[in-house]
């Protein structure tokens, strides 16, 4: 139960487990501040950050400053007038791997931006947030974030833009991002007014202008339960584009927080039976499977040439290899 400002120190803040570590600002005021000129080497990671109730910037502030703010979860936060989770003015946070849920203020319910801001906002799962404007993401007066691989989805904003809400001159660039499910009466899902943002490679409810955008069913695994992964038969896998060094499975980048990648098997291959010998009794056990007698504990094992099928070809292939080892 506490309230932090960083003032100005050049320190990180790591939680042990943002699962249950949790800094609760008991309503009184922004949860953590940054508002001394703190560059990204003031860091905010590995927490739940909730409990704030501010004018602005419900459960973090930030003002002519750069932090780093990774890998928290932010939640049940309110404010006033800007950014229910997070509020940002005059400055260029970088905002990683956050999950930002249940917030809510006028302007900006995840997040807001506003006044020269230039945040790097990546692989954020933005959900369940409210606003009057901007229910996941609120961008003012000449922000120009940069929005990557995150997901915004299922906002809510009782005027427009429940999704994201672009307002005056500002410019945010979204790439690689799933905005989807939003609810708003005017422009559910992205709303602009008198700005001028650049979408690529997104997958937009609705359908927006812009090279590689979507407008199909991003297929989340179960997003009533707050799962916003990718099923394997999602549209959004492989339909990115790639960005400077980023990190991806398959052919190109999935859109979206998650990136989907094909669990390896835990087992060594052909040791079906899990005895770290390969021989006539793993044999056995993948006829079994083939014929459908019985189905053995290591089955991941049995699809010998991993094409996500275990039949006669797998047979061939580990009778093969026992008999020319």
């Amino acid at each position: 139960m506490e309230n932090i400002n960083f003032n100005g120190k050049n320190i990180a803040v790591i939680g042990e487990d943002r699962e249950n570590t949790i800094i609760d600002g008991g309503q009184n005021g922004s949860v953590v501040t940054f508002d001394s000129i703190e560059g990204t080497a003031s860091a905010l990671s590995n927490f739940t950050i909730t409990g704030g109730n501010a004018y602005d910037g419900g459960g973090i502030y930030c003002s002519s400053s750069a932090p780093t703010i990774k890998d928290n979860i932010i939640t049940g936060n309110v404010s006033e007038t800007y950014g229910g989770g997070i509020s940002c003015n005059y400055s260029s946070p970088i905002i990683m791997n956050n999950t930002i849920t249940s917030n809510s203020a006028i302007y900006g319910g995840g997040i807001s931006f506003d006044r020269y801001t230039s945040s790097v906002i990546k692989g954020n799962n933005i959900n369940g947030n409210s606003a009057e404007e901007g229910g996941g993401i609120g961008c003012f007066t000449f922000s120009s974030p940069t929005i990557t691989n995150n997901t915004i989805a299922g906002n809510s904003a009782s005027t427009n833009g429940g999704g994201i809400y672009c307002y005056y001159i500002s410019s945010p660039s979204v790439t690689n991002t799933i905005i989807w499910d939003n609810t708003a009466p005017t422009d559910p899902n992205i709303s602009v007014y008198f700005s001028d943002p650049f979408l690529n490679y997104s997958d937009i409810e609705g359908g927006w202008e812009g090279e590689g955008n979507i407008d199909d069913n991003p297929q989340f695994t179960d997003s009533d339960n707050g799962d916003y992964t990718l099923m394997e038969t999602s549209p959004c896998i492989d339909t990115g584009t790639i960005i400077e060094d980023m990190e991806y499975c398959g052919d190109a980048p999935d859109m979206g927080a998650y990136e989907y990648c094909e669990e390896e098997c835990g087992a060594e291959l052909a040791d079906v039976n899990g005895d770290s010998q390969i021989n006539i009794l793993d044999l056995v056990q993948i006829v079994n499977l083939v014929l459908e007698v019985s189905t053995p504990d290591y089955e991941c094992a049995a699809d010998y040439n991993q094409d996500g099928q275990v039949n006669i070809l797998d047979l061939v292939q580990i009778s093969n290899y026992i008999l020319n080892p």
